[in-house]
């Protein structure tokens, strides 16, 4: 019998969460679809322009909720049998995120014909062990290999349920002699919102919509004992039918994301007005800032747009160390593994089973300006820093969709893309670079960049030593730094440029005691032995290199290179950021990062005005090409300094 919610009757179908429109098979099988089989899961659509989505009304596809917010309404549309349809209206389960409700709805424009929907199977007694069905085009693999290429045929697996809880379930890739089903698989990198389908009565039925997918710790996802996590439709029956009802009476219908967009601004309105640094607010009248943004957010239809308006309240506070983040952002998942100690079981939840923060990405840092996207860094030791990516390119897609600094690689990791830039601004000129993202741990991949940085360079005969710290939100980072200028290469060179520029902040004042000189060298000799020499201290000319994204505890550093004439600060002024910030989770898994004490440097502020350089060198970053002045410069000025060391 046909469940029935509202005065729709639903159909089943869904997608799996993995590699755009693919599935990955056990290496011994081939999963490519027969016609028949083909017929049978036509209700599975493509949803342009990152993820999968299933037909279950006519006017209805259920997706991903970070697939459906991951873009704006005019660039959704969804494929059914090489027809697209436009998207008029997306409904967001009221608490998505990735891996928890993870569930959206998607009103088309018109009804999809000739394509039956699947009916969603609201039946509790789906049990652990339950064979279920999902299918897919495009990337494909297997478990030996991963991903291993694309050929735009349907394959359709099998897998049995291995974890099965009340609002989720998760199937893995067992190898052949491992209890694999005769088509076991699972679906790939970028298949979000995909189905997976249960067999009843000789239909298909929906009980789960993917959303993220789990590797093996040392592997590739897709290898054997990969994960595949699916959002079960049987605990969210309710929200179904509350937003099914739009199609029968339109004045009941879920606002969507205009009224999440609402509850959010009066959620982070109120976390200003319980912690902000300053009980005044400013000055402003903080409730009628707050009413005039939950009024704009009538008109809010995406993520993007949601996160522009709070960050435009935020902005009227006038203070650094806040802002507010999605999942669309590589800063969640940096702020998110620098305040790890506080969200601790949150991440176990949000990033299961290790609860270990990554995002898939290249390690590109980017900067937009008027809706374009700049290249400002490539963080040593990534992806990016190996390819022919250059600092100035502007990064206009990625794999011929638009860039976005997540989405553009999530379901991507460990296979190759193809990133378009611009390298003139009169526009004639576009590279395609192909290279690998991979899954980036945050405070791992900042730490792992300073010894990557390491290098030493030649200036007017003098060796010059050069590490950049990207974030100083840590005392291992700090300790990396020593211990590079202990190894023999850096040991031996003859001057110092430490490169502070962007990244996060957290620096300590206490780090500046690495360039005291007047901390004793020791020495000692065991019994028969020779005399040995310990010195922890940098004694030889050092620069500090600075822009304005240099912040925060980085500012302190810079102060105190000025005012102890530890040695020469080059670049550009800072950005003046010199507040202490507090990581806040939203109810909707978004973040806030809210300043919520003051702070003063030998009774300065700092906050609003920065620390001026002794050698000012502007860099316009936007198309230069890769060229550096500001390191050029202060190579020059490190070398001159050792050069006047050694006049008599």
């Amino acid at each position: 019998m046909r469940t029935r919610i509202a005065c729709i009757a639903l159909a089943l179908g869904s997608l799996l969460g993995g590699a755009a429109d693919a599935i990955v098979v056990r290496h011994d099988r081939d999963a490519v679809a027969t016609t028949e089989e083909a017929k049978r899961f036509r209700a599975v659509c493509k949803v342009l322009p990152d993820g999968e989505g299933v037909l279950v009304a006519p006017r209805w596809v259920l997706t991903a909720d970070h697939v459906a917010t991951g873009a704006s309404l005019g660039q959704l549309r969804v494929v059914f049998g090489g027809v697209e349809y436009r998207i008029e209206e997306v409904f967001s389960h009221p608490d998505a995120r990735a891996g928890r409700h993870d569930i959206a709805l998607m009103r088309l424009a018109q009804p999809v014909q000739r394509v039956e929907p699947l009916e969603l199977d609201f039946d509790d007694g789906l049990v652990q062990g339950a064979v279920v069905w999902m299918a897919g085009r495009g990337d494909h693999g297997d478990g030996k290999q991963a991903v291993v290429g694309n050929d735009g045929k349907l394959r359709v697996a099998e897998n049995a349920i291995h974890i099965l809880e009340n609002d989720r379930l998760a199937v893995r890739l067992d190898a052949p002699d491992d209890g694999a089903l005769e088509a076991e698989g699972i679906s790939g990198p970028g298949d979000s919102g995909t189905p997976i389908l249960l067999e009843k009565d000789g239909k298909l039925r929906v009980v789960g919509i993917g959303s993220v997918g789990q590797t093996p710790k040392g592997m590739r996802y897709g290898m054997y004992g990969s994960l595949d996590f699916f959002i079960r439709v049987q605990s969210h029956r309710e929200w179904f039918g509350e937003v099914l009802a739009a199609d029968c009476t339109p004045s009941q219908a879920r606002p969507g994301a205009a009224a999440g967009a609402a509850g959010i601004v009066r959620e982070v309105a109120g976390l200003v007005q319980q912690h902000f640094l300053d009980a005044e607010l400013r000055g402003l009248d903080w409730n009628a800032v707050r009413d005039e943004h939950i009024a704009l957010a009538a008109d809010v239809a995406t993520t993007a747009e949601r996160t522009a308006l709070i960050n435009g309240m935020l902005a009227r506070l006038e203070t650094s160390h806040t802002h507010h983040f999605t999942p669309d952002a590589p800063e969640y998942y940096q702020l998110l593994d620098l305040f790890a100690f506080a969200f601790r079981d949150w991440i176990q939840e949000l990033m299961p089973p290790d609860g270990v923060v990554t995002y898939p990405g290249i390690g590109l840092i980017t900067r937009e300006r008027d809706g374009r996207h700049f290249v400002i860094g490539k963080i040593h030791g990534t992806p990016a820093s190996r390819s022919t990516i250059a600092v100035g390119d502007e990064v206009l897609a990625v794999d011929d969709e638009p860039f976005r600094r997540v989405a553009s690689f999530r379901g991507k990791a460990g296979r190759t893309v193809r990133v378009t830039v611009r390298r003139t601004a009169a526009g004639n000129g576009r590279s395609t670079i192909e290279l690998t993202p991979q899954m980036l741990q945050p405070g791992r991949m900042f730490l792992d960049s300073v010894r990557a940085s390491a290098r030493v360079y030649r200036r007017d005969g003098a060796g010059v030593a050069y590490v950049r710290v990207w974030s100083y939100a840590g005392e291992q980072y700090q300790r990396e730094l020593e211990q590079q200028l202990r190894t023999e290469a850096l040991a031996g060179t003859d001057a110092l440029v430490l490169d502070i520029r962007d990244g996060w902040g957290g620096a300590s004042p206490r780090y500046l005691n690495l360039f005291n000189p007047n901390v004793p060298v020791l020495q000692s000799r065991a019994r028969g032995a020779e005399w040995g020499t310990h010195d922890t201290q940098w004694r030889k000319p050092v620069v500090l290199l600075v822009n304005g994204g240099t912040r925060s505890g980085k500012e302190v550093l810079a102060h105190g290179f000025r005012t102890l004439d530890i040695g020469p600060v080059v670049g550009s002024r800072t950005a003046g950021a010199v507040t202490a910030g507090r990581l806040f989770r939203l109810s909707n898994d978004d973040l806030l990062y809210l300043a919520v004490s003051d702070i003063l440097v030998d009774g300065v502020r700092l906050e609003g005005r920065g620390v001026e350089p002794d050698v000012v060198v502007p860099f316009e970053v936007e198309y230069s090409g890769g060229v550096d002045p500001q390191l050029d410069r202060a190579l020059e000025v490190a070398a001159g300094l050792v050069q006047a060391a050694a006049q008599p």
